[in-house]
Parts: structure tokens; C-alpha cells; sequence
């Protein structure tokens, strides 16, 4: 393990496009400040110092070096240096140090390449989860809202068939009963308007009383007999004398016949009508009128004409249902039907009275055979009474079976109302079916390590955050370290085992703001603490450390170097570089001192090329930065001894010195809170002065990537007067003193 002795040569390694290793430059020693300031090239330096140990920098892959260690051998890029190096810088810090700041205000920190690399795929997996996861609830919720419409439906389809099978909204009909009926339902059943609108009727009627039947069958066959009997008996003559006065008087004749029966039974001669007796000639012929042939012809014809009266009686008996009494929808066929029967009942009635009549004219006139033009039948009459006794059959038969109907009915009207809504709820289940489907792709199961499911990407985040969890064990060491760079324990680590890093806390609370020294002595903490590992040495490794207190205010800077020191002197070679004049002096005060070390100082000085490009060189320090106690007074020697050649070259690098002289005059001079420009706007000068001076100092010492102004000779010359001239006028003495030698 050697120590690095000098760079032979550095060539285009950014503002290093030509250096060469004078004879005037000492070697490096096992401790070299470096003082610069800024733009000289102290960052360019220090990744040369990082690409030494590979042999590679991907910031200048057209660099090139030759650099010589103590044995004097030779490493060019592409060979790895013979001892390893440890670089603090800002390229380090921008790899191993991650501050976060939560929507909270807390603050907290990640450190190691590897922790902020699994930091930062834990942030995208975990962007990755929330899209997803917000996919998967879009999903969700777009199935809840389906499922929702679809009970909506459900619900308003029972309440549907509520009102179709009680005939008012109804709770005995719920949605989970509509669901399940329609679980049942095999295929469409959709109702006709006429089918729709009967089991309506069935639904809202109430059982009816049965009905009984018209019977005329054996009135008829009765009727028939008789019918046929009188028949027969009008085709009959029975011979007589007739006495021509009852011949043509049938009323006297009847009444004659009857006096002549009443005669006979009582067994008078005399006339019951005059008392007079009744000769035997006039009995002769009264008897022979009425013989015995007659006498039994008007016997039969009398049991016909009785007969028919019996049937007329029994059709007049006869009397149909009330229409109320049947069922609304078989109302109607029995409305015709019995109007037919109401007729058939009328005709035959009166067929009957006219028969009688042709009987009674036989009667009347035994001897002749009238003609009888309406005979009486029951057929007509009976096909009428079956029609209508076929729809009371059916009132019957509903009446029988009416719960079994209302059942049916309520069936069927609760199918066709399921059916009407089949295609939308196939809708719905097809949707949901699809979400869940996909719902599914994107949950995955337990033992999933995919990219595209949330239990993969869970399970994957959850092994990130279980390795960076396991970078938290150094805490301890980290506040320990922190307390001594900064000299207090306000500020402490600890560690986040969920989420992996550290939370930082001030003085027990969440931190909400860190200042930029801390958060500079929070970084260079780390790097120390990255000394530390099992597979680096510190006694024979080379530090680099880059401006480890630019940030830190002055109250701290003693206590930081305290920590400083005691890391370098560990080690086996150590560079530091530092732009603050204050700490370089604290560093030459202790290098110069250091027990068993050997150290060399050096300044890195930038002028422009041919090309007014600007270019950094490495050059033993300045010997009046060790005479003059303080950067102010150094820089203001530097202005004062200032010769104007009328170059760029020479000119560059004053505005840098002019404001850091102004800061430190406005500083000494105005001693408020405020930025230089508020403090420059108390001073009593010349305005346009004023204004000329702080443009100049804040523009042109800031790299702004800009081609060189050729107007920057003119600028320096005037503004170093009016700067001279502001600090005459507004602080004699001070003034006169720093021109002291």
C-alpha cells in the first residue's frame, strides 16, 4: 500500500487540459491541503483522485493522467492505483445520501448507494402499487357500482311483482327473493297482454261458491215420450153421432159432457140445470155423442196436455246463475251462453202452449186430425244448457283448483317479470363477471412475485424494505459521530424499520428543516461511518475529503475539525481541499504541527488559455496566504496590487476577489441580518456606483456558461476603483490599515 507521490501530467480532465508536474511543486505527503477557490477546479481534483482507484472516470472518459506513487511506479487511466482511495464530495453525497421530506414536514435520510438504489426502486414499485392499486379500485368500485345497479334492478323488478301479485307495493316480495327466482328461471316466459292481464284477474279475485249444472236430459226424453204419445193420438178418429149444436159450440159441449159425467155418477134423470127429466131419447143421443172411444181419446189426450204442462211448469222453474256469480274472465262465455238458454227456454215454452192447443182442439173435435206445426223439443234447448254448463264447469273446476290457479298465476307473473329484465341482468353479470376476472389478474395470490399483480409487487416491496431495514444497524454509531462533529445531541437518527433510513428528530421531535451544514455534517457522518466496514482499512487507504466544512457557520468549524483531525490521522495519505480561508488556516496550524505526519500545501490557481478557455493548474501555496492572518486581507493585498496588463487572463479571476471582499466590508461594516445587496443599500454612496459594483461582483464571479466578455478589462479597472473609493469613504482606518504592509 503506497502512498501517491504527484500527477506527472493531467490532460483534458475538465478545467486540467494541460498540466504538467513542475519542479517547484513538492510531493504529496501523508497529509496536503489544498486551498482553491471556487471555479479553480477543487471538485474537477477530487474525481480525479475517485477515477485513480479504477483507472476509469466516467465524467472525463477522454482524460488523461499519469500519476507516481512513493516506489515510483507509474499508473495511467485504465490501471487501478495501488492503494485504495475514499472521495468525500459532492458526487458522493449525491450517491450515498438521500434527504426525503414527507407531506408532514419530517425529514428524514437514506444512506449507501445501495440503500438509496433500493430506496428508489421501493419508491417506483411503490408508484407502480398505487397506479395499480388505484386500477384495481376503479375495477372495484365499477363492480360495486354494476352489483348496486343490478340489486336496483332486483329491487325495483320485486317491487314489480309485488304489485302484480298483491295489487299494491309489498314487502312480502324482497330482492333476494327476486335473485333467487331468477336463479330458477329456465329460459324467457314472457306473457301475452291477454295472459298478463288473466292471472292479474286470477290474482285479484276471491274463491267463488260452485255452481250447479242445468239438467234437462230427462225433461226431455219425457217431453219426447209425450211428445210422440200425442202424436199418435191426433192421427186417431173415434166414430159418433154428433149433435150438430155441440159440434159447433165446443163450450157447450164441454159443459154438456161434464153435466152428462155428473149425471151418470149421481144416476139422476133429471136435469140438474132445470129439474126437468131428461128423455131416454135425449140420453141416446147425448151417449152417443159421447161414447166410450171418445171418452178414452180425451182421456189421453188429457194426459198429454198434463204432461206438457208438467214440462212447461219445469221450464218455467228453471232459472239460470246470476252472472255475479261467475268468474270476471268466464263472464262473458256465460252471458251468451245464457242468453241462448233464456230463448231456447221461451221457444220451447211456447212450442209447448201451441201443442197444447192442437191437443185441445183434438179434444174438441175427435173425429178430425188437425195439424200441429210446432212440436215441441228439449234437443235445442239441452245443447244450450251444455254450452253453459261447460263454462260452469270451468267456474267449478277454478273454484276446485283456485289456490293452485292463484299459485300458477303468481308463477307465471313472476317469471314474465324476471324474463322482461333477463338481458340486463345477463348484462350486469357479465360485467361483474369481467371485473372480477380482471380484479383477480391484478391481486394475484400469496405466493406471486410478479410485476403486474398487487400481491407480487406487495411481496416485492416487502423484501426491499426488509433489506434496507437490515442499513439501519448503524445508528448508534451515526449519532455518536454526529454529536461529535457538531459538538450537541440535539439532532438524532433513528431508525424507520418499515420503511428503511432514518427518521431525523431535534431535541425528541420530528425534524422539519435542517440547515445546510447539517445536512453537510449529516453526510460527511456517513462517510465516515462507511470507514468503518469490515472490508476497508483506514491505515492503508487514502482520504479525499472536499470542503468538509463550506456550510457550517464559524461557531462550528473548530468542533468539526476536531472530528476531522482525528479521521485523517488515521489514515495512511489524506487530501483536503477547502475554499474558506479561515479553516485553511486552522488546517495549516495543525498540519504544520502534526505528530509523525508530514504534510504539503498547495493552491490551485485558474487562468485562460489561448482559446480563453479556463484552465485549472496545481501550485505550492502562496506565500502570503501564510503571512496574512486573514482571506480579507489577503484578497484585499491581491486587489490592491493589482496590475491592469489589459488581458482577460489577468482580469478573470478579480470579480470572484471583489465579492468576497465586499461581503466581508458590507459584513464588518453593516452588521444587520440581510443578504450583501440589503447591506450594500445602508451604505452612504454614490447609487450608480453602488449598483455598478454589486452587478459586477454578483455576475461575473458566477459561472454562467457564456463566452468571456472582452468588456470584463474595462469592468475591472473602474469597479476596483469605485470599491477602493466606497471603502475610503465609509471606513478610513479600516482602510488604511489593510493597505499596511
Amino acid at each position: 500500500m503506497c502512498e501517491l507521490r504527484k500527477f506527472t501530467e493531467i490532460v483534458n480532465f475538465g478545467v486540467f487540459r494541460s498540466f504538467h508536474w513542475s519542479q517547484n511543486i513538492p510531493e504529496f505527503k501523508q497529509i496536503n491541503i489544498i486551498y482553491g477557490w471556487n471555479g479553480t477546479g477543487k471538485s474537477t481534483f477530487m474525481r480525479l483522485l475517485e477515477s485513480l482507484e479504477s483507472g476509469v472516470s466516467a465524467d472525463f472518459p477522454e482524460g488523461c493522467y499519469v500519476a507516481e506513487n512513493e516506489n515510483e511506479e507509474i499508473f495511467t487511466q485504465g490501471q487501478e492505483f495501488s492503494t485504495g482511495i475514499r472521495v468525500f464530495n459532492e458526487d458522493f453525497i449525491k450517491r450515498n445520501v438521500n434527504f426525503e421530506q414527507s407531506t408532514s414536514q419530517d425529514i428524514s435520510v437514506t444512506f449507501g448507494e445501495k440503500a438509496i438504489a433500493l430506496a428508489m426502486e421501493i419508491e417506483q414499485y411503490t408508484e407502480v402499487y398505487d397506479e395499480l392499486k388505484e386500477k384495481y379500485d376503479k375495477l372495484q368500485e365499477e363492480k360495486d357500482r354494476t352489483g348496486k345497479e343490478l340489486s336496483e334492478l332486483f329491487s325495483q323488478t320485486a317491487k314489480t311483482i309485488g304489485i302484480a301479485i298483491e295489487g299494491a307495493p309489498s314487502r312480502k316480495y324482497t330482492r333476494t327473493q327476486a335473485k333467487a327466482d331468477f336463479e330458477l328461471l329456465v329460459g324467457k316466459r314472457v306473457l301475452l297482454p291477454a295472459e298478463y292481464n288473466a292471472y292479474r284477474q286470477t290474482l285479484s279475485q276471491k274463491p267463488l261458491k260452485r255452481l250447479e249444472k242445468l239438467d234437462l236430459s230427462r225433461m226431455g226424453v219425457y217431453l219426447n215420450g209425450i211428445v210422440d204419445r200425442a202424436s199418435d193420438l191426433l192421427c186417431q178418429s173415434v166414430r159418433h153421432v154428433p149433435i150438430n149444436e155441440l159440434t159447433q159450440n165446443t163450450a157447450l159441449a164441454l159443459w154438456v159432457e161434464k153435466g152428462l159425467q155428473l149425471h151418470e155418477t149421481l144416476r139422476s134423470r133429471n136435469c140438474a140445470f132445470c129439474e126437468n127429466p131428461i128423455s131416454d131419447t135425449r140420453m141416446r143421443a147425448l151417449k152417443n155423442h159421447f161414447n166410450e172411444d171418445d171418452k178414452r181419446l180425451k182421456a189421453s189426450l188429457d194426459e198429454c196436455i198434463n204432461g206438457l204442462r208438467s214440462c212447461r211448469n219445469e221450464l218455467h222453474s228453471i232459472s239460470c246463475a246470476d252472472e255475479m256469480r261467475i268468474y270476471d274472465e268466464l263472464r262473458p262465455d256465460y252471458l251468451a251462453c245464457k242468453a241462448v238458454v233464456d230463448r231456447q227456454l221461451k221457444i220451447l215454452s211456447s212450442a209447448i202452449n201451441d201443442y197444447i192447443s192442437v191437443l185441445n182442439a183434438k179434444k174438441q173435435k175427435p173425429d178430425r186430425a188437425p195439424i200441429a206445426e210446432n212440436i215441441p223439443s228439449a234437443e235445442t234447448l239441452i245443447r244450450a244448457c251444455d254450452r253453459m254448463n261447460f263454462v260452469i264447469d270451468r267456474h267449478n273446476r277454478k273454484t276446485d283448483s283456485f289456490d293452485k290457479a292463484q299459485s300458477l298465476a303468481k308463477k307465471c307473473l313472476k317469471e314474465h317479470e324476471l324474463s322482461l329484465i333477463a338481458e340486463k341482468v345477463d348484462a350486469y353479470h357479465t360485467l361483474i363477471r369481467q371485473c372480477e376476472q380482471r380484479l383477480i389478474a391484478i391481486r394475484g395470490n400469496a405466493g406471486d412475485w410478479s410485476e403486474n399483480t398487487l400481491s407480487g409487487l406487495s411481496n416485492i416491496l416487502g423484501a426491499k424494505k426488509n433489506e434496507l431495514a437490515k442499513n439501519s444497524g448503524a445508528c448508534p454509531i451515526l449519532n455518536r459521530n454526529l454529536a461529535t462533529f457538531l459538538g450537541r445531541t440535539e439532532i438524532e437518527f433513528q431508525p424507520r424499520p418499515d420503511e428503511g433510513g432514518y427518521s431525523i428528530v431535534r431535541d425528541g421531535h420530528a425534524a422539519t428543516h435542517l440547515s445546510e451544514g447539517e445536512r453537510l455534517a449529516i453526510a460527511f457522518v456517513f462517510f465516515v461511518t462507511t470507514l468503518e466496514e469490515e472490508n476497508f482499512t483506514l491505515a492503508d487507504s487514502i482520504l479525499a475529503i472536499d470542503d468538509p466544512v463550506s456550510s457550517l457557520d464559524a461557531n462550528y468549524r473548530y468542533q468539526a475539525f476536531s472530528f476531522l483531525k482525528e479521521v485523517v490521522e488515521k489514515s495512511k495519505q489524506a487530501f483536503i481541499t477547502t475554499h474558506d480561508f479561515s479553516f485553511l488556516k486552522i488546517l495549516l496550524n495543525w498540519a504544520k504541527h502534526a505528530r509523525g505526519k508530514k504534510a504539503s500545501f498547495y493552491m490551485l490557481q485558474c487562468s485562460n488559455d489561448a482559446q480563453k478557455r479556463r484552465c485549472s493548474s496545481l501550485a505550492p501555496l502562496d506565500n502570503d496566504l501564510n503571512r496574512f492572518e486573514t482571506e480579507y486581507r489577503f484578497l484585499f493585498h491581491l486587489l490592491k496590487t493589482y496590475e491592469n496588463d489589459g488581458t482577460i487572463r489577468s482580469a478573470y479571476p478579480i470579480p470572484n476577489i471583489v465579492r468576497k471582499v465586499l461581503d466581508t466590508f458590507l459584513m464588518n461594516n453593516v452588521p444587520i441580518c440581510g443578504s450583501p445587496y440589503q447591506r450594500l443599500g445602508k451604505i452612504d454612496f454614490d447609487e450608480r456606483k453602488k449598483a455598478s459594483l454589486y452587478k459586477f461582483a454578483n455576475d461575473e464571479s458566477h459561472i454562467t456558461g457564456d463566452a468571456l466578455d472582452p468588456a470584463l478589462v474595462p469592468q475591472t479597472r473602474e469597479c476596483l476603483g469605485y470599491l477602493f473609493e466606497m471603502m475610503h469613504a465609509v471606513a478610513p482606518k479600516q482602510y488604511e490599515y489593510l493597505c499596511e504592509e
